[in-house]
């Protein structure tokens, strides 16, 4: 008998904040912010906003931006040609980076 599946196989001492929860419960789990609150981030508000979390910019390749920090598990990557950046982009970021919806706000409001 065959099984045809999808195999993940995750180091997790190089990834710990990966997991298998689907990101959109990882994102209102313990937030202050009501879960229909559209998120909306100009290109130049989300490109300070990693700058306040440690990430710099690596290169542009094409359309796109390419920024990084040391313990990340792969880099971020968005379009540059969109803006405002699309809410599930920015929901990406916000898993990718390890960090609360709650804290990627407050970072934005300080902008």
């Amino acid at each position: 008998m065959f099984f045809f599946g999808i195999l993940l196989i995750v180091n997790r001492s190089q990834c710990p904040h990966f997991s298998l929860i689907p990101h959109s419960n990882l994102l209102e789990a313990n937030s202050k912010i009501p879960r229909n609150q559209f998120i909306e981030s100009t290109l130049r508000e989300l490109r300070l906003v990693l700058t306040q979390l440690g990430l710099s910019k690596d290169r542009t390749n094409g359309g796109h931006e390419i920024w990084s920090k040391e313990g990340l598990c792969r880099p971020v990557t968005f379009q540059t040609h969109k803006d405002p950046v699309p809410e599930l982009v920015i929901k990406n970021i916000i898993r990718d980076v390890n960090v609360t919806r709650d804290q990627f706000l407050e970072i934005l409001e300080e902008i």
